[in-house]
Order: C-alpha cells, then structure tokens, then sequence
C-alpha cells in the first residue's frame, strides 16, 4: 500500500511524471498512478484554484488591508465563478 504524503508538492508530482513518462505510460496510465498516491485534491482544478485564491487573499492583505472589508471584489475577467463545493468552501473561508 503507498504512503500518502500529508501535502503533495508540484515539484514532487513532476518528477513523478517524468519518470513515468520515461518507463513509457501513457498519459492515462499516469494519471491513475498518480491518483493513487496523492488522491484527486493535489491536481484537480478546484485545489489548484483555491490555492491561487488564498495566495490572493493573502498578498491583498499585506498591500491593501482596508480592500478585504468589502468582501469579494476579485473576478478574473468575467470567468465564471468556478463552483466546485472545494472551492465555495474556499471562497466562504476566506471572505
């Protein structure tokens, strides 16, 4: 049975690939290789977003603190919202 890391890294999961790109598996077969090792949250979009977002929150916090009191004012380039129960957590986390 593999030993989940407690938190996966990006550098981590690309050496992984490329190793098992080297062995010659296929996309497909990497990508279940990797699921079954770091679970879905490491390189599902919804992770990958909410990371993004709380670096954002962060950094709004440092260079402009009075900014967070009006709740959510960030909306990249009319996108939609992604919608993902991970990431509404996130978001009513955060604001």
């Amino acid at each position: 049975m593999a030993i989940v890391p407690v938190e996966c890294r990006l550098e981590e999961q690309r050496r992984v690939v490329r190793f098992l790109c080297a062995k010659g598996l296929s996309a497909k077969d990497i990508h279940k290789e990797m699921l079954s090792v770091y679970s879905e949250n490491c390189f599902y979009r919804q992770a990958v977003y909410c990371n993004i977002v709380s670096k954002l929150r962060d950094a709004i916090r440092r260079k402009r603190p009075g900014l967070l009191a009006r709740g959510i004012v960030f909306h990249h380039d009319n996108a939609k919202l992604y919608t993902a129960r991970l990431t509404e957590e996130k978001t009513e986390e955060l604001w």
